[in-house]
């Protein structure tokens, strides 16, 4: 029968339709709906801070190498067999300012400058006798010409024979010869001395130039000579370095960087300074910007005041950095006694601070989310307000007076959606700022 009821067209036809419209009937009249849960009723586990009202030194870190402060390497000026060199020139060795470490031998340059010397003493005093030659020739030719006047006018009046007054003319014009060729032997004696002048101050030159004397206190970084050894005009003899001073170009994240500069805005006030200019010495000291240098290793750790001296005025386009250049005077004389000096070449951390922010609002930079708070009532239920800050880096960030102390702030992640939702607190302690992450 029911293979019968499959072959029929009409069965095939009206029986699936029959079958969904139960199907609707029974779903109709089911008593059992899903209920529906509000989102005021879920508890959202959060974690929480306390907004604490206290005193924030904004910095940032980072780090550089130590190169010396000035760097001078002697480089031979003449050539020769080195004749001295001082017995404490080594790797490592500090010599006072004026030291003579060494010296080419000054036998042949000695020997130019006597030569040079003595030739100008030899032109100086033909110079001397040339000169009274010239004023005597000159003052005889003076009255050689009035004589020839004189005979002119006795010609002229019949008193004297023209072949006298032709000799005379004669005997004139020979001494203006002499007279213009003693001017000339001047002239080129000196010309002469003008030459032999400058070939002694060169001479006196070189002889100074066999002498490396260090311009300031140093210490010797680099050596390559030794006593005996014969140099020439350019080689390389030793690098020292400055001892009073030392230099670390330190890298920081530009983005970092820029926001610890003060603003115009910035209560705490200042001229906003950039690292853009070059000459920013005054603009650093209006900011406040101040700067600490340590190393470690190990537990052994030791710390040095330094001075921002400079900006590099340009940012590193692959790593998102800017270079500040920091000093500290006599790194050798300060810090813990018996520690080792700041050497060159040392890989530092650079701690960069400015002003204070005083009495002020520091929650942890993970409760901004979105330029958004998100603080827990005394209901435990969200409160979304929007965040009113005044700076802002990895760790903490102050704000205006849109909280209070003691509030406490969502640390983990929320959404603005969250606004009146029930919490249930992970943390019921809600932990303040550790006493070192501010002062």
């Amino acid at each position: 029968m029911f293979r019968t009821l499959l072959k029929n067209r009409h069965f095939r036809l009206w029986a699936p339709i029959a079958f969904g419209i139960l199907l609707i009937f029974l779903a109709l009249g089911s008593p059992s709906t899903p209920k529906r849960i509000e989102a005021a009723d879920r508890q959202l586990p959060v974690r929480v801070a306390a907004v604490v009202r206290q005193d924030y030194v904004p910095g940032i870190e980072g780090f550089g190498r130590v190169e010396p402060e000035r760097e001078w390497t002697s480089v031979a000026q003449v050539q020769g067999p080195l004749s001295f060199v001082h017995e404490d020139l080594e790797v490592g060795a500090v010599l006072p300012r004026g030291t003579k470490v060494l010296e080419v031998d000054p036998s042949e340059y000695q020997y130019n400058v006597s030569k040079l010397e003595a030739e100008l003493d030899e032109h100086l005093a033909r110079q001397d006798g040339l000169d009274a030659l010239f004023d005597i020739e000159t003052k005889m030719l003076e009255l050689e010409e009035r004589d020839f006047e004189r005979k002119k006018s006795l010609v002229d009046r019949g008193s004297a024979s023209r072949g006298q007054l032709d000799e005379q003319e004669r005997n004139l014009l020979n001494m203006r010869r002499d007279v213009e060729a003693s001017r000339l032997e001047v002239e080129t004696l000196r010309a002469r001395l003008g030459i032999i002048e400058a070939e002694l101050a060169l001479a006196r030159l070189n002889l100074s130039r066999t002498a490396a004397v260090l311009p300031f206190d140093a210490r010797i970084s680099h050596l390559n000579i030794e006593r005996g050894e014969f140099v020439r005009v350019g080689d390389k003899l030793f690098t020292a370095s400055s001892t009073d001073r030392v230099e670390v170009v330190a890298k920081f994240s530009s983005e970092d960087f820029i926001g610890l500069l003060p603003r115009s805005t910035d209560p705490r006030g200042g001229e906003p300074a950039t690292f853009y200019e070059k000459d920013t010495e005054d603009r650093v000291a209006s900011s406040g910007l101040s700067a600490k240098v340590s190393y470690a290793a190990g537990d052994y750790k030791v710390s040095w005041d330094g001075v921002i001296k400079r900006f590099t005025g340009d940012v590193d386009p692959v790593a998102g950095t800017v270079s500040v250049v920091i000093e500290i005077d006599q790194p050798s004389g300060r810090g813990t006694a018996g520690r080792s000096p700041l050497a060159s070449g040392m890989l530092v951390d650079v701690l960069l601070s400015t002003r204070p922010f005083s009495n002020a609002l520091v929650v942890p930079t993970d409760a901004v989310q979105n330029g958004h708070l998100a603080l827990v009532d005394s209901d435990n239920r969200i409160e979304i307000r929007k965040a009113d800050v005044w700076y802002s880096d990895s760790a903490f960030t102050v704000l205006r007076d849109d909280v209070a102390p003691d509030e406490q702030v969502v640390v983990s992640s929320f959404s603005l959606e969250s606004d009146g939702m029930s919490v249930v607190l992970e943390n019921n302690d809600a932990p303040r700022l550790a006493s070192g992450d501010a002062e």
